[in-house]
């Protein structure tokens, strides 16, 4: 196996986290982003005239804020770094790490 290969799966132990503070600045990122979209579906089923429609907008709206609201934390806690001498190493990925 590469260097390379080794350093993405496993991290050394001086490997430094992120501040917490960047699950609450993804959060308020998430939720300006959640808040256009549904004025923006709220515009949308008034034009069309549709009660439903505006339900269908909230409904989704809410499924992606939550989804969102999960998904900051999950990302922290798969997120590290670390420095050696000739490179910056950011290892990142919930799903696939890289």
């Amino acid at each position: 196996m590469s260097e390379k290969q080794t350093l993405i799966t496993h991290c050394p132990e001086d490997a430094e986290r992120l501040h917490l503070d960047s699950v609450k600045a993804s959060r308020i990122s998430l939720g300006i982003f959640t808040l256009l979209l549904l004025i923006a579906g709220s515009v949308v089923a008034f034009l069309v005239g549709r009660w439903w429609f505006w339900l269908i907008v909230v409904g989704v709206v809410a499924v992606i804020f939550v989804l969102g609201f999960i998904w900051a934390k999950k990302s922290y806690d798969y997120t590290r770094y670390w420095l050696t001498d000739e490179v910056l190493y950011i290892q990142k990925g919930v799903f696939w790490r890289n």
